[in-house]
């Protein structure tokens, strides 16, 4: 429902890199790359509150 460039998702953003005629696989990936980076960084840093988390709720009292 973005009516201009600055306020699309990213993967959408992404689509865009792929043409009627010809897709840029190059900068396709490079784009679906730097997206994922976020998340892996994330993750790394919240994994051990992530994996505490699924422990405790797996606990009956």
């Amino acid at each position: 429902m973005a009516n201009n460039n600055e306020r699309r998702v990213l993967s959408v953003g992404i689509r865009y890199f792929v043409t009627q005629y010809q897709v840029d696989w190059g900068l396709t990936m490079a784009a679906a790359t730097v997206s994922i980076v976020p998340l892996v960084v994330m993750l790394a840093l919240g994994q051990k509150h992530l994996i505490r988390g699924i422990t405790l709720t797996d606990m009956k009292g």
